[in-house]
């Protein structure tokens, strides 16, 4: 059986400290997630976004999907 699929993203920021490091909110994160997966959306897959200037993650980009109804 085939499916047609609605897909979704949601863009999560990460903060680069110099001494600090790869910081993230992931209680927001966390929420986020659960939000949307109350809402039906599957998570497919986070892929991390590189900062131009020094190759540092600047952002996580998540992907969703569900069930697009007819």
């Amino acid at each position: 059986m085939n499916h047609a699929w609605e897909y979704h993203t949601a863009l999560f920021e990460v903060q680069n400290g110099l001494f600090s490091g790869f910081q993230l909110d992931e209680e927001q994160m966390k929420s986020r997630l659960n939000d949307l997966g109350n809402e039906g959306w599957e998570l497919v897959s986070i892929t991390p976004i590189k900062q131009s200037s020094n190759h540092g993650t600047a952002a996580l980009l998540a992907s969703f999907k569900r069930p697009l109804n007819s």
